[in-house]
């Protein structure tokens, strides 16, 4: 799978819509804006809560970080604490995303990248001191466990969280995460959260109650838990709102740094969740990007910069659906209008290069765990109609691309007037392959 080969950085979080790296892929995919927000997921479990706001874009896996000298506050990226910095700077590589900032004399560095051999990321944090005097610093990770689809946790947020309980293990340093079957057809889901960090000043700790750490009236941009430094409350089991957070405090000596590494991993079953935990315990874990995946073509010939670019489209784009159709008119034709949708309309041959080029991107995107419906609506001839279709499941014999979401090939000459201004409204990117490619509707 491609890689992009010039990192793609971004001085500010302020951008007119989130701008997107898409990290790893199926089974466990990283979702990661310009301002640190974003999502784990083990194909369609969410490990991590998460909403498609762009307006606020505060969903995420945070590390807040806290001049115990000063008792000044700053979070890893923008989010969640938003505080003003001296610099800022989030760099897209390839398969990796790089956070960097300057927060009075402390320089903060952060790798996020998915490893390639297992269901684990890997967020390394790397603090310099720019003073000359030693700092001490403490590091505090959080994020809000949900371990269920993301649909079902918007549906019924604090029912599936009655399902989840946690535990700590001293000798790993690792919260574990497990939610319990609903029934006997389902088994157990786990993902676990650690740390390795080399001479802590102090005792690890941790919290996995939200109350506790984010307190009554606040949210993740000012928790309770940053107002107090030292240890955490240490809260474990069936907590009504289950988080995983972990603190540790390193000193700095003057002009030198220090690394903390935040891992966070998913397994199928306890005895596996408890092998990654070991694994994880050591600070001197290798972080390389994802080994190559044989696919087909069509994704192999996707441009990341691309794709990282519409992504943002395709998930926080707008569309003009009820002043201009109904969703009656969509479900008619069998499109619910549930996901975000791509649209590609063609009327000649000459097309099918472009149109490929979005079937390509469609499948990339179900590979980097973002999923939406891709609309094709041919006003041609029967021949071809035939040969869009043949384009489209020429490669339905690729294992990892058989859950993608649909794909609609429609005939124009069977559509209304009121289905076709309707998937015009709905659809939150639009192509006319006779026309365009993918880098034409790019946003410069």
């Amino acid at each position: 799978m491609p890689t992009s080969s010039v990192a793609r950085t971004f001085d500010s979080a302020d951008t007119p819509l989130p701008r997107l790296a898409l990290l790893g892929r199926l089974p466990y995919t990283v979702l990661v804006s310009n301002a640190g927000s974003g999502i784990s997921k083990y194909g369609d479990i969410a490990i991590n809560r998460w909403r498609v706001d762009g307006t606020r874009d505060d969903y995420g896996q945070w590390c807040y970080l806290s001049d115990v000298g000063s008792g000044s506050v700053w979070s890893a990226g923008h989010q969640p604490v938003c505080a003003d910095t001296l610099w800022y700077e989030a760099s897209f590589e390839g398969d990796a995303v790089t956070f960097s900032r300057q927060d009075g004399d402390i320089e903060t560095r952060t790798q996020i990248m998915v490893l390639p051999d297992v269901a684990a990321e890997v967020r390394r944090v790397t603090l310099k001191n720019l003073s000359a005097e030693e700092k001490e610093i403490e590091l505090t990770s959080y994020q809000e466990v949900v371990l269920a689809s993301t649909i079902s946790d918007r549906g019924h947020r604090a029912f599936g969280n009655l399902f989840v309980q946690t535990e700590w293990l001293a000798d790993t340093r690792t919260l574990l995460a497990m939610r319990r079957p609903r029934a006997a057809i389902h088994q157990p889901m786990w993902c676990g959260h650690t740390i390795a960090v080399e001479n802590a000043v102090g005792a690890v700790t941790f919290e996995t109650d939200r109350s506790v750490f984010v307190g009554r009236g606040r949210s993740p941009r000012n928790p309770v838990a940053m107002d107090n430094p030292g240890e955490l409350e240490g809260t474990v089991g069936a907590v009504l709102d289950p988080v995983l957070a972990i603190r540790a405090r390193v000193a700095v000596p003057a002009g030198e740094s220090a690394s903390v590494v935040f891992t966070t991993f998913f397994a199928r079953d306890l005895a596996g969740a408890l092998q990654l935990a070991v694994r994880f315990k050591a600070t001197g874990t290798e972080v390389q990007p994802a080994a190559e995946t044989v696919v087909s073509p069509l994704v192999t010939s996707v441009n990341p910069d691309i794709s990282q670019d519409l992504a943002s489209r395709i998930l926080y784009g707008t569309n003009a659906l009820g002043r201009t159709a109904s969703r009656a008119d969509l479900i008619a034709i069998g499109i619910t209008g549930e996901w975000p949708m791509l649209l590609a309309t063609l009327s000649s041959p000459g097309s099918l290069q472009s149109l490929s080029g979005v079937v390509g991107l469609h499948r990339y995107w179900h590979l980097k765990g973002l999923d939406c419906d891709l609309v094709i609506v041919s006003s041609g001839s029967q021949g071809l109609l035939d040969a869009v279709r043949d384009l489209v499941i020429v490669h339905r014999d690729d294992k990892t691309l058989e859950d993608a979401k649909g794909v609609f090939v429609l005939d124009k000459a069977d559509l209304n007037a009121k289905q076709i201004g309707g998937l015009g409204a709905v659809a939150r990117i639009q192509i006319d392959c006779d026309r365009q490619t993918l880098g034409d509707i790019v946003d410069v």
